[in-house]
């Protein structure tokens, strides 16, 4: 933390994350064409991420609190799976090799849907984190 600069950056580990949904895709994997629609997984195993803000601070009643104004996330992880359903219009076979391809390719397509993944993940860090420092002075929260 560097409350000088008004920046904060915080590392997590967790053992897994899963995000669990529906999607729909209509586009290219590389070069390999992907089409669907349905039920959708991605599971992150060991995802290491560092939570960067930048804030100002607000008066409010007579009290500093923290005011958000810049929010990112960057992360890895030692391994993801894909998981997703309906695939091809439902061809079956043709969705279980890409679900394949996907698995053993799966670093390579997590770089190109890194910033997929980390903006929805940011999002609702950054909605936690607000509630938290809307209700909590900035003095309080960072005790000196």
């Amino acid at each position: 933390m560097d409350m000088k600069k008004r920046h904060i950056e915080w590392d997590l580990l967790v053992p897994k994350v899963e995000l669990i949904g529906q999607y729909k895709v209509d586009g290219k994997i590389h070069v390999l064409p992907i089409a669907g629609n349905g039920n959708g997984s991605i599971t992150l195993i060991n995802p290491n991420a560092t939570f960067i803000v930048d804030f100002n601070k607000e008066k409010r009643n007579g009290k500093d609190y923290i005011k958000i104004m810049s929010h990112r996330i960057k992360f890895d992880c030692s391994r993801v799976y894909f998981k997703l359903d309906h695939l091809f219009n439902r061809d079956k076979l043709l969705g279980d090799n890409l679900n394949q391809f996907l698995d053993e390719n799966w670093r390579e397509v997590f770089n190109e849907l890194e910033d997929s993944i980390a903006t929805p993940i940011s999002e609702i860090s950054t909605v936690i984190i607000k509630r938290i420092v809307n209700d909590i002075p900035f003095d309080e929260a960072f005790l000196k």
